[in-house]
C-alpha cells in the first residue's frame, strides 16, 4: 500500500471530473431523501492504518434488530473519476434495514490515481471488514460485495483474484486477507475493459484512459487482467445483475452473464425493459421513488436473502 501509484496527466478528465462533482452536488440531497431507520451509522473509518488519501475510509451503516448480521461492502460508481460515498448513503441504508451490516466504501480515483490502487483499496476494504465487522455485529463469515456502474466493475474485478494469484499479485491484493465471498449483487457494470469502448456510453473512452492509462501499450496490458469477463471461473462468485436495456452499457452486462453461464456460475439477471426505464437508463437504482428502482433493489435484497439462507443451511448441514 506505500507504493506509489502512477500518475499521468490528464487535463481533459480532470476538468470533467470537477464539472461532474457540481452537477452530483445538486442531486446528492435528493437521492438521500428520507432514508430508512437504521441503529447506527459511523462516518469516515480508515480501513487501512495509515491512510495515504482521504479517501480511504468507510462508513458503517448497522440495522436494527439482533445480530450477527451478514456484511454487505458497498463500493461507489462515478467512472473512477467521480461520485462519492454520500451519494448513496440512503442506498446503502435500505440495504442495512434489510438486515445487512454495510460499509459504504470510498476509493482513490482516477485520473490521479490509477489502476490498480483502485482495486487494492477495494481488496483494503474487504480485509478491514474482515478483522472488523464482528465488533460492529456483523458475520465476517458470510459477506457480500456490491456496486454500481464503476463500483460493479472494481468489485467483479477484485473478485477475480479470489482464485487466481496472479491477479492477486497484479492487484496488489495478494498480502490481504481475503475472504470468500457469499455473492455479488451488480449494478450496470462494465466488464471487459476493451468492449466497452464500443458501447457508445458518454466518456468512456476518457474513462478508461483515466482508470488504466493514456498509452496505447500500456493500456491494452492492463485492460486484459482488469476485465473480469476474461477471467471467470466456476469458483466466481453467485450473481445478481441488474440493468436497463436502454442503457448503452447494458451489453456488457449480457456479455458477463453469457459468460456465468458458460461457466456454471450461479447468477441471476432483472434487465429492466424500456417502457419501465426510458429516462435516466443507468444509475437508476439510486432514484429511490422511480418504479425500476424499488424493483431492482427489491430483486438485489431477495438474492442477497436466497443466498444467506443457502450459505447458512450448506453451513448448519456441515
Amino acid at each position: 500500500m506505500g507504493e506509489q501509484p502512477l500518475r499521468e496527466r490528464d487535463t481533459f478528465a480532470t476538468i470533467y471530473k470537477y464539472v461532474a462533482t457540481v452537477g452530483e452536488h445538486l442531486y446528492m440531497p435528493l437521492v438521500n431523501i428520507n432514508p430508512p431507520e437504521v441503529a447506527l451509522h459511523v462516518r469516515d473509518v480508515s480501513y487501512v492504518k495509515e491512510p495515504s488519501n482521504a479517501r480511504q475510509r468507510l462508513d458503517v451503516i448497522k440495522p436494527d434488530g439482533e445480530g450477527p448480521f451478514p456484511v454487505l461492502v458497498f463500493v461507489h460508481g462515478g467512472g473512477f473519476i467521480s461520485m462519492d460515498k454520500s451519494y448513496y448513503t440512503r442506498m446503502c441504508k435500505v440495504f442495512a434495514a434489510a438486515g445487512y451490516l454495510v460499509l459504504n466504501v470510498n476509493y482513490r480515483r482516477a485520473p490521479r490515481f490509477r489502476y490498480p490502487v483502485n482495486i487494492s483499496d477495494v481488496g483494503a476494504a474487504v480485509a478491514w471488514a474482515l478483522e472488523n465487522a464482528a465488533a460492529y455485529g456483523g458475520d465476517p463469515s458470510l459477506m457480500f460485495l456490491a456496486g454500481d456502474s464503476a463500483g460493479a466493475h472494481l468489485v467483479s474485478t477484485y473478485s477475480t483474484s479470489l482464485a487466481d494469484g496472479r491477479l492477486a499479485k497484479a492487484f496488489r491484493v495478494d498480502g490481504m486477507k481475503r475472504p470468500r465471498i457469499a455473492g455479488l449483487v451488480l449494478f450496470y457494470g462494465a466488464f471487459d475493459c476493451e468492449t466497452v469502448l464500443e458501447t457508445g456510453f458518454p466518456f468512456v473512452r476518457m474513462m478508461l484512459r483515466s482508470f488504466l492509462s493514456r498509452d496505447p501499450g500500456l493500456f491494452k496490458e492492463r485492460a486484459r487482467d482488469a476485465s473480469p469477463i476474461r477471467h471467470i471461473k466456476a469458483a466466481y462468485p453467485p450473481s445478481f445483475i441488474c440493468y436497463a436495456l436502454k442503457d448503452k452499457l447494458h451489453t456488457e452486462s449480457e456479455a458477463f452473464a453469457r459468460e456465468l453461464e458458460r461457466q456454471g456460475v450461479e447468477h441471476e439477471v432483472l434487465a429492466v425493459p424500456p417502457s419501465e426505464c426510458r429516462l435516466i437508463p443507468h444509475g437508476f437504482a439510486m432514484i429511490f421513488w422511480r418504479k425500476c428502482a424499488k424493483k431492482a433493489m427489491g430483486a438485489a435484497i431477495r438474492f442477497l436473502d436466497e443466498r444467506k439462507s443457502a450459505v447458512r443451511l450448506k453451513s448448519a448441514a456441515e
